[in-house]
C-alpha cells in the first residue's frame, strides 16, 4: 500500500489511513476508519528509523480541517522549530481536502451525533436542545443514504418500537423512539437487538451492537 504524504517547508505531512503501518519501525497499525495525518521534521530524514523524517506529532484529519486558516500550528509545545506557519497551514488544509476521499471527510451526521452526545451529557437546557439534535441526526443520516436509514432499539420501556431494526423512510421521530441510526440494513445488529430484547440479562450484546454500529458509520442515539 502506498503512503499518501507531501513536504510542506521541512514538515513531511502524512495522511495515515486504516490498515496502515505507523510508529516506531512501523510497529502499529492504524485501525480505526477516521483517517490521521502525521508530521514530520524532514531535515532529519535518514534511510533507518527516520525514513519519513523525525516525528512530531499526529491528529485526526477531522480536527485539523476545522483550524483557523488565519493561524499557524504549535506541533510541540511553542517550539518555532516545530510550528507550521498560517501561510502552510492553509496549503496543508487544500491538499487534504483533495486527497481525502468522500468516506473519510466528516459528514454532517458525525457532527450531529457529536452535538446531539454533548448535549446528553452537558444536560444543558437541556432536554429539548438534546432531542432536537437526535432527530435531526436522523434525519441527516435518512437525506445521506437516498431517503432510508434504519432504527434500532434496545430497551422497550421507553418509546415504542419493534424488536430488532426498523427501516425509516419518512414521519415524525418521537421522544426516545430509537437507541441508534444506521445507514443500512444489518442482519447482525438485527439478530443482536431481538435477542436482547428476550433476554435482557445478556448485557454483553451491547456492547457487541455498540462496535457494530461503529464499524458500519452509525450513530447511537441520545434523548433526554
Amino acid at each position: 500500500m502506498s503512503e499518501t504524504s507531501k513536504i510542506f517547508g521541512h514538515f513531511n505531512v502524512r495522511i495515515l489511513r486504516k490498515g496502515e503501518k505507523y510508529g516506531l519501525e512501523d510497529c502499529l497499525t492504524h485501525k480505526e476508519r477516521k483517517p490521521l495525518v502525521e508530521f514530520y521534521d524532514y531535515r532529519h530524514r535518514d534511510d533507518k528509523e527516520w525514513k519519513r523524517g523525525q516525528f512530531v506529532s499526529r491528529y485526526y484529519a477531522e480536527t485539523l480541517l476545522k483550524h483557523n486558516l488565519n493561524f499557524g500550528l504549535l506541533l510541540y509545545g511553542d517550539s518555532p522549530e516545530w510550528t507550521v506557519s498560517a501561510d502552510h497551514m492553509r496549503e496543508i488544509l487544500a491538499w487534504l481536502r483533495q486527497e481525502l476521499r468522500a468516506d473519510e471527510l466528516p459528514k454532517l451526521s458525525d457532527q450531529l451525533a457529536e452535538n446531539n452526545l454533548s448535549q446528553y451529557a452537558l444536560q444543558i437546557e437541556a432536554n429539548r436542545l438534546c432531542n432536537q439534535y437526535a432527530r435531526a441526526l436522523i434525519r441527516v443520516m435518512h437525506n445521506e443514504n437516498n431517503g432510508v436509514c434504519w432504527l434500532g432499539k434496545l430497551n422497550p420501556d421507553f418509546g415504542e418500537q419493534r424488536p430488532g431494526l426498523q427501516k425509516y423512510t419518512h414521519g415524525m421521530v418521537y421522544n426516545f423512539a430509537c437507541d441508534l441510526v444506521l445507514p443500512e440494513f444489518d442482519i447482525e445488529i438485527d439478530r443482536m437487538l431481538r435477542e436482547y430484547r428476550t433476554r435482557p440479562e445478556k448485557v454483553h450484546l451491547i456492547e457487541k451492537i455498540r462496535n457494530r454500529v461503529k464499524e458500519l458509520q452509525g450513530h447511537w442515539v441520545y434523548w433526554s
